[in-house]
């Protein structure tokens, strides 16, 4: 009885395999590497196992809690700011926490905010939520001597607020942090190339 000769994978093959299924089947990368250097087999692409597309809000939902933090008074002041800094310009929780009050500024009698070199120039809006948050007496328990150096202030004198706490007060109130963030990054950046994008928001040339 003949016996039928193994034929070697193509690539096509392996191509073919990696889209029928789940994502799990990208763990053979591995091995094609292993078997390859060894001379098992011939050289074969597996990619490294694709990241999942980054979960954001619709554009309706994602302009509704912007607006309310705009709006909405019944907010605490501290978390509309956060909230539109967030929802507007992308920032991550910690940076939003560790703005020095010096970060908001006026050039050319326009309301601006330095993130890293790029002065933002802010909608009237935030910026009128950012002043009367920032002229704000310090925290109770702060000394009388202790100036106020951070648009969102902790409870330890001289100290901002925590990311951890910052976010528990976002989240508590209905603010999705990782999606709102990620629809905000993605809207700048369809009407920004990353050259520009990257130094004005402060993030990584690859995030951009």
């Amino acid at each position: 009885m003949a016996v039928a000769e193994d034929l070697p994978v193509t690539q096509h093959e392996v191509d073919a395999w990696l889209a029928g299924s789940s994502g799990t089947r990208y763990e053979v990368r591995d091995f094609a590497v292993w078997a390859a250097r060894r001379g098992h087999s011939r050289p074969l692409l597996v990619p490294h196992r694709p990241n999942a597309a980054p979960e954001g809000l619709n554009e309706d939902s994602h302009w509704e809690l912007l607006q309310q933090c705009l709006t909405d008074t019944a907010l605490p002041l501290e978390v509309r700011a956060a909230g539109a800094l967030l929802l507007l310009l992308g920032q991550h929780a910690t940076r939003i926490a560790a703005l020095p009050a010096d970060a908001l500024s006026t050039v050319d009698g326009h309301a601006v905010l330095l993130l890293d070199r790029t002065p933002i120039r802010l909608p009237e809006p935030l910026a009128r939520l950012l002043a009367v948050l920032t002229d704000q007496a310090p925290p109770d328990g702060w000394a009388a001597n202790s100036p106020r150096r951070w648009i969102f202030p902790g409870v330890r004198p001289g100290r901002h607020i925590s990311a951890t706490a910052l976010s528990r007060r976002l989240a508590a109130h209905h603010i999705p942090i990782r999606p709102a963030r990620t629809t905000a990054l993605v809207q700048l950046a369809q009407d920004l190339p990353p050259a520009i994008l990257a130094p004005m928001l402060g993030l990584h040339p690859i995030t951009a």
